[in-house]
C-alpha cells in the first residue's frame, strides 16, 4: 500500500500522516500508539517533510462497541495535497 501511496507524492506536495487507536487501554497509551502508527507510516513513506499528528482514542472513526470498529480504529490517514499546475 505504501509504495501505491508513494506514487502519488511529488515533489512540492504537502503530506499529513495522522494516527488513530481505538478505546482499549488507557488515554494516554493510545495517543502513544496512535504516534507510533503515524511515524511508522513517515518512515515507509521515507519522506522527511511529513507532518506527523496523534489523535488517539479521541476522534472515533468506526464505533467501538464492536470489535470490526475498533480494529478498523487501528489505523492512519494519509492526506496529500499537491498544488495543480498551471
Amino acid at each position: 500500500i505504501m509504495d501505491i501511496v508513494k506514487d502519488y507524492i511529488e515533489v512540492n506536495s504537502k503530506v499529513q500522516i495522522i494516527g488513530f487507536t481505538d478505546k482499549t487501554g488507557g488515554e494516554d497509551l493510545n495517543l502513544e500508539l496512535s504516534k507510533e502508527r503515524a511515524k511508522s507510516a513517515s518512515q515507509l513513506i521515507g519522506n522527511a517533510d511529513i507532518i506527523l499528528s496523534a489523535k488517539g482514542e479521541n476522534n472515533q472513526l468506526f464505533p467501538y462497541n464492536l470489535p470490526e470498529g475498533r480494529m478498523y480504529s487501528r489505523t492512519v490517514k494519509i492526506i496529500i495535497e499537491t498544488p495543480i499546475k498551471e
